[in-house]
């Protein structure tokens, strides 16, 4: 228990902690945060900056995040909501994770009409381009967006475009584009999160004379979805596996 407690106390967000710090803010006797401590070193859970002597999260902690985020995108969690949304909507449904400075397209549902956006799974994007990525690239921190936007190597005009953009989509909670990724096509999306980090987005996308004109129709549709996976992706192990079995039930 000692080690989960220490890995916790950096949810408040700080990004180095001293031994004192973890020590109080876990609520572990000194002399077992301290082992603990030496088992999450020796396995790479945690780091000691050699000359600061503080703690931030190590490697491992990066391995186990880009797993878990594979795994929360597996269908029994995300297939459900995008189903629906299909059905509902006409158009081809797309679930993206967030990856470093890229989103993973991670599940892909397309649109009956043989007029339709093809996406493919697996394939990796830049956040700036369509409202998939816009909204997620939206709820990360000011500083974050800003410095993923200048590692694509946009102009100064277009970045300062983009931020203006990104405000707009946090305040009504989706991002709606034309012509970003592909021409001719327009898509909405709404983010998806894991307790309060941003985790991915939902979106559909099709033709432009298709998609337009149902905007205000398919929008609120898109944000129901996701705000239904924000809660399936934050719930507990134990409330996941009771929508399971709920499921399975409802299919015998």
């Amino acid at each position: 228990m000692a080690l989960i407690e220490i890995l916790r106390s950096f949810e408040r967000g700080m990004d180095e902690l001293t031994a004192s710090q973890l020590v109080e803010y876990s609520g572990v006797p000194r002399s077992s945060a301290f082992r603990a401590l030496g088992v999450l070193l020796k396995e790479g859970y945690v780091y000691q900056d050699p000359s600061s002597r503080r703690y931030t999260l190590g490697p491992r902690i990066l391995q186990l995040g880009s797993i878990a985020r594979r795994q929360l995108s597996s269908e029994h969690i995300v297939g459900a909501p995008l189903m629906d949304l299909a059905k509902r909507t006409g158009e081809t449904v797309t679930f993206s994770y967030l990856e470093g400075p890229v989103r993973v397209c991670a599940y892909v549902i397309e649109a009956p009409s043989e007029l339709r956006l093809l996406a493919q799974v697996g394939s990796r994007y830049q956040l700036h381009l369509g409202a998939a990525g816009r909204a997620i690239l939206a709820y990360l921190p000011e500083e974050i967006a800003a410095s993923t936007l200048k590692a694509y190597g946009l102009p100064r005009a277009e970045i300062a475009a983009i931020v203006a953009q990104l405000k707009k989509i946090r305040a009504q909670g989706y991002a709606v584009t034309t012509g970003e990724r592909v021409p001719g096509a327009s898509s909405i999306a709404a983010p998806v999160f894991v307790r309060d980090d941003i985790h991915g987005s939902i979106a559909i996308a099709g033709p432009t004379a298709r998609v337009q004109p149902m905007v205000e129709r398919h929008t609120p549709l898109v944000v129901e979805a996701a705000h239904l996976m924000s809660r399936r992706l934050s719930a507990t192990p134990g409330q996941r596996a009771r929508l399971r079995d709920r499921r399975k039930r409802a299919t015998r």
